[in-house]
């Protein structure tokens, strides 16, 4: 590393006048270049840097490269700060983007691990009520004999005595078919038999149909 004055001294350059670099399509460009034809040497300083050798010429960490491109040697001048500053500008970005992608891939692994607990829990839950889930296939046809007998009762009870038969007498004991307004009327109330029996065969006989359908269905699942 140099300075500005040790450089020159190193390429024999009193005086550093530098101007806007053109290049082949007249367009000015980022670059302020000296060129000596005599001695064949080009100096290039990038606008920025030389922007801050005019405020400070006493920097301290210059450098040049050369190279020759058949006619001249061209010198660029640099800074040891800028290519550190651009190392640690690629190293930043390389961190941030690997600090991206763990967080990517932790978000991933959230979002499978929240997908594979649901998937976990709707199995269970299927489970839960597949063993809840009574099974005809276990019913005997004598238990189902009985379990029908005991639907068929029940609700010709139910509906025996909710549509009961009224009978009507007249206080002398003699029996009315029809309800007289006009006369005093004791009423009897008695269980409806024949709905009754009629439910019974019914329900009953419904009931034992489906078990039996039922035990079919899943004696041939299994």
């Amino acid at each position: 590393m140099a300075t500005l004055a040790e450089i020159k001294k190193q390429l024999n350059i009193p005086q550093l006048t530098l101007k806007v670099e053109i290049d082949q399509n007249g367009n000015k460009t980022d670059w302020m270049i000296y060129k000596d034809i005599e001695k064949g040497i080009v100096v290039r300083v990038s606008k920025n840097l030389a922007e801050k050798l005019k405020q400070d010429s006493q920097i301290n960490n210059l450098k040049f490269d050369s190279s020759f491109d058949g006619v001249y040697f061209i010198h660029t001048i640099d800074t040891e700060n800028m290519q550190i500053t651009n190392q640690a500008t690629d190293d930043i970005l390389k961190s941030i983007i690997e600090q991206s992608d763990q967080e990517d891939n932790q978000t991933t692994e959230i979002k499978n691990s929240n997908q594979n607990e649901k998937i976990k829990q709707v199995k269970e839950e299927k489970s839960t009520i597949k063993s809840i889930k009574f099974n005809f296939a276990k019913l005997s046809n004598s238990e189902i004999i009985v379990i029908s007998i005991v639907v068929g009762t029940i609700i010709a009870l139910i509906m025996g005595f909710v549509f009961e038969n009224h009978y009507f007498y007249r206080r002398d004991g003699l029996k009315l078919y029809t309800k007289d307004l006009d006369r005093s009327l004791e009423v009897l109330s008695e269980f409806n038999y024949m709905l009754g029996i009629a439910c019974f065969i019914i329900s009953g006989g419904i009931t034992y149909l489906f078990l039996k359908r039922q035990k079919s269905k899943e004696t041939i699942k299994d």
